[in-house]
């Protein structure tokens, strides 16, 4: 296995012929990494690995996706890559595989009028309901970090002081804690990805539309594109009710080696 932190190092041939936001991270420097089954100017296979996501081109090489699966606590979300690719992953006998359906919003339609009054009913609902929204900062983060709700939505910096430098995102405070949050999840030279995640306890109070909405605020204000590709149903609603529209659906395949006891 050879690893390769810069886009240039990555032979043409091993390119993928679609690269989409999140890949991007990879392709302009701010994020992720590659996989070549050998050096360079004799690799054949080529996987490219941004946060869980993974994008495979070349030669179909099972070696190589459980390579980068063994350094994964959690499922990879293998990206479409070609049938040959993901029936190589299927047939593998040490790991578990399934599919599901995701949902990327082309930022270019969006709901204007849809997000203004969003914004109005976000500001009733904080007043009502007693919270406030904040800036993600230190504090947040060195309370909350090692709650699986709040994890995800910094876990692919390597500390706070790389989020906070790179990254951006919003939280819902009620009675002192951060209960719910909207962060980028990728960062790119354009844009950012969007994470969104909702202590157990407090979902169905509208709070991630909160935080969402302040992280879509901020990217109006900044010129900063701000993706929504929604890994279920709960997310695609969440991302059309602050005025995304026209989902494109997709299909991706989840990826596990199973690790002995």
């Amino acid at each position: 296995m050879h690893v390769l932190s810069e886009a240039a190092e990555l032979p043409k041939h091993l390119q993928p012929e679609r690269i989409d936001l999140l890949a991007t991270a990879f392709f302009d420097g701010t994020g992720g990494y590659a996989v070549l089954d050998s050096r360079p100017e004799t690799a054949t296979s080529a996987a490219v690995v941004v946060g869980d996501f993974v994008y495979l081109t070349g030669t179909p090489l099972l070696t190589l996706i459980r390579d980068v699966a063994t350094h994964h606590k959690e499922e990879l979300h293998v990206m479409p890559a070609g049938g040959t690719w993901w029936s190589l992953l299927e047939s593998d006998p040490d790991a578990t595989t399934s599919h599901y359906t995701r949902y990327a919003f082309d930022t270019e339609r969006f709901d204007w009028e849809i997000f203004a009054r969003t914004g109005e009913e976000a500001r009733t609902l904080a007043s009502e309901a007693g919270v406030s929204i904040e800036r993600m900062n230190r504090a947040h983060i060195q309370k909350h970090r090692n709650e699986g709700w709040f994890h995800d939505l910094i876990c692919q910096f390597r500390g706070a002081e790389e989020f906070l430098s790179r990254g951006i995102g919003f939280v819902v405070i009620e009675n002192g804690e951060a209960v719910s949050g909207a962060s980028s999840y990728a960062v790119y030279t354009r844009g950012i990805e969007v994470e969104v995640g909702t202590r157990k306890d407090r979902r169905g109070r509208g709070y991630a539309t909160l935080a969402s909405r302040a992280l879509l605020a901020w990217g109006r204000e900044t010129d900063t594109f701000v993706a929504w590709d929604a890994a279920n149903p709960t997310s695609k609603r969440l991302a059309e009710r602050i005025g995304y529209r026209d989902a494109r659906t997709y299909e991706c395949l989840l990826y596990r080696v199973q690790r002995s006891s």
